[in-house]
């Protein structure tokens, strides 16, 4: 459980590696998990988002956005204005 909460915490850092030269976070950071909370995806991105925030020192709120196979969740991440800050929980391939 430990080497997955660290491959999925690499693959979150690398997704948003480019940002930390514009002093990311500057406000608060959603990630949108795409599955029911409780489910194993959904715990590993809130203890993501609590270390991250951690980290930051800046808010990381965790919202479910369930159905469709994670779709609803990517179109939500998709849709957002470029300056949002938003990341997709993309965990089921690991878990």
């Amino acid at each position: 459980m430990k080497r997955l909460i660290r491959v999925a915490a690499a693959a979150l850092s690398l997704s948003i590696f480019q940002t930390f030269a514009q002093g990311y976070p500057s406000k608060p950071v959603h990630v949108i998990i795409g599955f029911t909370a409780g489910t194993a995806t959904d715990i590993i991105a809130r203890v993501l988002s609590q270390k991250l925030a951690e980290f930051w020192n800046q808010s990381v709120v965790a919202e479910n956005r369930p159905g469709a196979g994670s779709s609803i969740a990517a179109a939500a991440v998709a849709k957002a204005t470029p300056d949002e800050h938003q990341s997709r929980a993309l965990l089921q391939a690991a878990v």
